[in-house]
């Protein structure tokens, strides 16, 4: 779930930080399942040798039974760590043993993107990986988080983020490590292994990572000036939810508040003073907001799949203007470029885009196949295609455009 700061997001002077959201940012799950027949498998080797000869991921659409929906993934030409076979999509990485029955290993391993995690929340994206499955052909014994990331994003004054925090944890790690961007501290991590600790200052990792719409999970257009939106991250391996009682994903969910005191209250502190007996410490004020204002998993986000596909759209028609303006350079006289004119946007981009194809001898089956090889690179989670076209038509108008775009 998400905190509603008010309209005014900047700190009262009383307050030590506020949280603006919190839930789960990264899952990895193990999945114990048997399959009945070799269908899939024979599916999944023959696009696998696909792939190989085309040295390139071979495009599948996966049609879902619920009559609605489907799934749009790329099957690699290789395998990875012990699995013979590797489905991506936008949404999830799914390694697939080649083994029939139950052993000790899982049968298959799923990588959720934190996107996914967001836009839909973590129990109906579980719920929807188990379905996905079930439609591969397999049977599905017991789901099991293999990688949790809890993370809890604060709202603090600039004055409380600094380097001299690495004095105030108290922790049960024994690595602790600062980090600098440009002089400016950008986070910490402690631990390593089954426990890996990230406080970091968001909203500059955003800044790479392009993941612009946390910002609407924190309902705040942006970092109010003099303030830091700092997360905090726990990052939980296997050995460390078996010994918590998170073995199963239902025993997880069940026992996510007892898991985060732990986090928070056992593993790692934030103190004033690390140096007295652990009697006398007093807590970081902001630190007991973390500690007792986590919501436990979040509900979903619609909009946040808008705003990663704006943002798609925006980073590729930004390479897009920067790759005609190259070619328009190369195909252009000297004299027109150096001169005072203004060059016409309009005529030289479509003459360079009119180059590229006919350099390329572009067919309508070459495009096809590679809008094919990339749609499960940028397809988010499909819908009825009634939604669908509601979809593109909002996006459109969002764009400017009028009409509904093919």
């Amino acid at each position: 779930m998400t905190n509603s700061p008010p309209p005014n997001v900047k700190l009262r002077p009383d307050e030590p930080g506020r949280v603006l959201a919190s839930g789960i940012d990264s899952l990895v799950l193990a999945i114990e399942a048997y399959w009945l027949s070799d269908g899939t498998f024979e599916s999944l080797t023959e696009l696998k040798e696909r792939a190989k000869k085309a040295q390139a991921d071979e495009p599948v659409v996966l049609r879902l039974n619920d009559g609605l929906s489907s799934w749009a993934f790329n099957v690699k030409p290789h395998g990875a760590g012990g699995y013979e076979w590797i489905l991506v999509s936008r949404e999830a990485t799914m390694k697939i043993g080649n083994w029939r029955v139950l052993k000790q290993r899982p049968s298959v391993m799923i990588d959720i993107r934190a996107e996914t995690l967001w836009t839909h929340g973590p129990q109906v994206v579980v719920t929807r990986v188990a379905f996905i499955l079930r439609n591969l052909g397999a049977t599905i014994v017991r789901i099991k988080p293999s990688r949790v990331d809890l993370a809890c994003d604060i709202l603090l004054p600039y004055e409380a983020w600094s380097m001299g925090l690495l004095e105030n944890f108290v922790t049960r790690a024994n690595h602790k490590a600062v980090y600098l961007q440009q002089k400016q501290l950008s986070g910490f991590t402690i631990g390593s292994g089954a426990m890996l600790v990230r406080i970091y200052d968001k909203a500059l990792e955003i800044r790479k990572s392009k993941k612009v719409w946390m910002y609407d999970i924190w309902q705040i257009p942006e970092v109010p000036q003099g303030h830091r939106v700092i997360r905090v991250e726990f990052q939980m391996r296997r050995e460390l939810l078996h010994s918590l009682e998170g073995d199963s994903w239902d025993q997880f969910k069940w026992n996510l508040p007892r898991i985060w005191s732990y986090n928070t209250q056992n593993w790692l502190r934030l103190v004033e003073n690390a140096t007295l007996h652990h009697t006398q410490q007093t807590l970081v004020p902001w630190w007991v907001l973390v500690m007792s204002q986590f919501d436990g998993m979040q509900a979903g986000t619609p909009l946040v799949r808008k705003k990663a596909i704006q943002q798609d759209i925006l980073q590729l028609a930004a390479q897009t203007l920067g790759t005609l303006s190259s070619i328009t350079t190369m195909i252009t006289d000297d004299a027109a470029i150096e001169g005072d004119a203004l060059l016409d946007a309009q005529s030289h981009t479509d003459f360079a885009l009119r180059v590229a194809r006919d350099i390329m001898q572009l067919r309508d089956a070459d495009f096809t196949e590679n809008v094919k090889r990339k749609h499960a690179k940028y397809a988010r989670r499909p819908a009825s295609a009634s939604h669908q076209r509601k979809n593109r038509a909002r996006l459109a108008r969002a764009l400017g455009y009028e009409e509904e775009h093919p």
